[in-house]
C-alpha cells in the first residue's frame, strides 16, 4: 500500500507540473526598453499569483531579447510580423479562420495582458474574440501611461490596474529595491573581458550614459563631462555608453568623450547588464539604460528633466 501511495503521489506531482507548464501568460508591451523593464514587476506578480509555468513578453525584440534567463520573463515574442496590428480593425471588418496565423500566435496562452489598445476598444474586443477561438482565455487591457494625478510608482500602477481588471487578484506592494535583472556568471566574465579590452580596471569605474530616446530628456552634455572629470580626479575611471539614438542624431562626439573615458557605441544590452553588475555606479538620463542599471541593482543616478 505504501508503494502504491508513493506511485500515486509521483503521478499527481507530474500532473501538477504538466498543468502548471500549460498555464502561460502573454504580455503585449509595445513600449521602449524602459517601459519593458518597468513591466517586469507585473510579470513577476502574475507569475506568482496565477502560478504560471511561463510568461512571454511580446514587444520590440531589440529591447527585450536579453530578458529570458535574467528575469522572470521566460520567452520573448516579436510584435513585428505577429499580425497583432490586424486587431485594430473594426469588429465588423475583423475576420479569422481556422488556419489564421493569429491563432498560432495567441494559442498557447491562458492569460493575455495588453498595453496596446484600451479597455472597451475595438482592439480589445477583437483580441478577446481571437484568443478565445480555441480555448478559454482571460484578456485584460492596461494603460501604458498613468493619469496625471497618480502618485505611486508606475510599476505599482500596472499591478493595481490588473487587479482592477481581474478583481479576484489581490494587489501587493512592490519593493522598489528588488533586483529585477540578475546577470549570469557568463555575463560577468564577458564584462571583465570587455574591461580588459578597454583598458579599464574593474575595481573602480563608473558608467555614464548621456543619451536618451528623447532629446528633451537629455541633461546638457557639458554636465556629464564635468561629472566624468570629477570622477577621474578621484582616481576612478569612466565608461561612456552611446546608443543608436545618439549616433543617429549626431549630437554627441565620441572623440570628445574619449578625453574623459572609454566609449562604447551601441553595445549589446546583455553586455551593458554585465558591466552594470560590476561597476561602482551608473549616471544617466531618464532612459532605458538607466532603468536597466537600476533593475540590475546598480547604484544609479538618473537625471529627470521637464518630461
Amino acid at each position: 500500500m505504501t508503494e502504491d501511495n508513493e506511485i500515486f503521489s509521483l503521478v499527481e506531482e507530474k500532473e501538477n507540473e504538466l498543468a502548471k507548464t500549460s498555464r502561460q501568460a502573454l504580455i503585449i508591451q509595445p513600449g521602449a526598453m524602459g517601459d519593458c523593464i518597468l513591466t517586469l514587476p507585473l510579470a513577476c506578480f502574475l507569475k506568482e499569483k496565477l502560478d504560471l509555468g511561463s510568461v512571454a513578453l511580446m514587444g520590440n525584440t531589440e529591447y527585450t531579447g536579453f530578458l529570458p534567463g535574467r528575469t522572470c520573463v521566460n520567452k520573448i515574442r516579436s510584435l513585428e510580423g505577429s499580425g497583432i496590428h490586424r486587431l485594430f480593425a473594426t469588429p465588423s471588418e475583423f475576420n479569422i479562420d481556422d488556419k489564421d496565423p493569429l491563432l498560432t500566435v495567441l494559442g498557447p496562452y491562458t492569460w493575455i495582458i495588453t498595453f496596446l489598445g484600451e479597455s472597451g476598444s475595438d482592439f480589445e474586443q477583437n483580441l478577446i474574440f481571437a484568443a478565445n477561438c480555441n480555448r478559454s482565455v482571460e484578456v485584460a487591457s492596461i494603460k501604458l501611461k498613468a493619469d496625471m494625478n497618480h502618485t505611486s510608482h508606475i510599476s505599482q500602477f500596472y499591478i493595481n490596474e490588473i487587479c482592477r481588471e481581474m478583481p479576484w487578484l489581490e494587489a501587493t506592494q512592490i519593493n522598489l529595491s528588488d533586483k529585477l535583472i540578475t546577470v549570469s556568471h557568463s555575463d560577468k566574465i564577458q564584462a571583465t573581458i570587455l574591461l580588459e579590452q578597454l583598458g579599464i580596471s574593474e575595481t573602480r569605474f563608473a558608467i555614464i550614459a548621456p543619451g536618451s530616446g528623447s532629446l528633451a530628456k537629455c541633461w546638457p552634455m557639458e554636465n556629464f563631462i564635468a561629472c566624468a572629470d570629477a570622477i577621474k580626479n578621484t582616481g576612478a575611471e569612466c565608461i561612456f555608453i552611446l546608443g543608436p539614438a545618439e549616433m543617429e542624431r549626431g549630437n554627441i562626439d565620441p572623440s570628445e568623450l574619449e578625453k574623459f573615458g572609454a566609449v562604447l557605441v551601441g553595445p549589446e544590452l546583455a553586455k551593458v547588464a554585465g558591466l552594470c553588475s560590476i561597476c561602482s555606479c551608473f549616471l544617466g538620463n531618464d532612459s532605458g539604460l538607466s532603468h536597466l542599471a537600476g533593475a540590475s541593482g546598480t547604484k544609479t543616478i538618473a537625471i529627470f528633466g521637464p518630461t
